[in-house]
C-alpha cells in the first residue's frame, strides 16, 4: 500500500480515467461526483471509507470524479499489486476480493433503494 496526501479541491481521479487504483480513506472528507457537478456530490466518505474499487477488479474508466473536500490522505492499492498479491497469497486476496463484492452489493441496494425500485 501507498500513502498518498491530497489537498481540499485536489481531483484524486477524474470521470473517464483508466482504473489503476483502489484507495483508503484514513484521514479528511472525499466527494464522489459526476465531472462538472462538484457541488452535488453522489456520495461524501469519510474515514475508513474506500473508493475506486473497481478499478482493481476490472480495470475499466472511472464511472465518476474523486475529489477532496478537505486534506485527504489516503492508502492506495494499486492493480499490479492487487494482481501480484492474487498470484503470491491467494488467500489473503481472495479475502480482500469477497469484501469488495459484499461493499459492491451494499452499494447496489442502497442506490437501488434509494431510487424507489422494489425487487
Amino acid at each position: 500500500m501507498h500513502a498518498r496526501h491530497y489537498q481540499a479541491g485536489e481531483v484524486i481521479f477524474d470521470e473517464g480515467e483508466e482504473g489503476q487504483a483502489l484507495y483508503i480513506l484514513m484521514s479528511g472528507q472525499v466527494g464522489i461526483c459526476r465531472q462538472g457537478a462538484e457541488n452535488t456530490p453522489l456520495a461524501m466518505l469519510g474515514p475508513g471509507d474506500f473508493f475506486g474499487e473497481m478499478a482493481i477488479l476490472d480495470g475499466a474508466p472511472r464511472m465518476a470524479q474523486a475529489r477532496a473536500r478537505s486534506p485527504v490522505e489516503v492508502l492506495v492499492l494499486f492493480r499490479g499489486d492487487f494482481l501480484n498479491l492474487m498470484d503470491d497469497h491467494a488467500r489473503i486476496a481472495s479475502h480482500i476480493a469477497l469484501e469488495l463484492a459484499r461493499q459492491l452489493g451494499d452499494r447496489l441496494r442502497r442506490t437501488v433503494n434509494a431510487q424507489g425500485v422494489q425487487p
